[in-house]
């Protein structure tokens, strides 16, 4: 049992030396822990839905009312991932720090880790989210058209 818990925490050592050019990634200079839960889809402006309907409103023929719910819901989901990605990253660290310890404990380490699943994961469904909402701002032929933007 103790060369199993030795080599995870090798493992995990091992593969934190592994850099992502993700944007979940990208500010941040944690070594002991990048990569393991692989890629975070990214809260940027260009890849949500919202920001393609109000960049293309003419095209589009949005109304002053789907214009506003558009707005509210990128004001939502920009704050709400702000902080998530915060508590993220501060996750990240603790990860780090354990890693980085004299002597790791391993329950800790699984601990953080299912942590920072957690937080992933939601992320990655709130932007399915507001994908969802954002689509169901827009009537039929609104829908049809937005499809040709992509």
């Amino acid at each position: 049992m103790r060369p199993l818990v030795f080599f995870m925490a090798v493992t995990l050592i091992t593969i934190g030396t592994v850099s992502l050019n993700d944007n979940a990634y990208s500010d941040e200079s944690l070594t002991a822990y990048g990569g393991m839960h692989g890629a975070l889809t990214s809260c940027d402006d260009e890849t949500q839905e919202q920001h393609l309907y109000l960049l293309n409103s003419e095209e589009l023929d949005l109304d002053k009312i789907q214009i506003e719910k558009l707005r509210k819901i990128d004001s939502e989901c920009g704050k709400s991932c702000t902080i998530d990605r915060a508590k993220l990253r501060v996750a990240k660290m603790e990860m780090d720090e354990l890693l980085r310890s004299d002597s790791i404990d391993m329950k800790k380490v699984v601990a953080k880790s299912t942590l920072i699943s957690e937080l992933m994961n939601d992320l990655r469904i709130r932007l399915v989210r507001v994908k969802v909402e954002s689509m169901m701002v827009l009537n039929e032929d609104q829908k049809k058209k937005a499809k040709g933007l992509r």
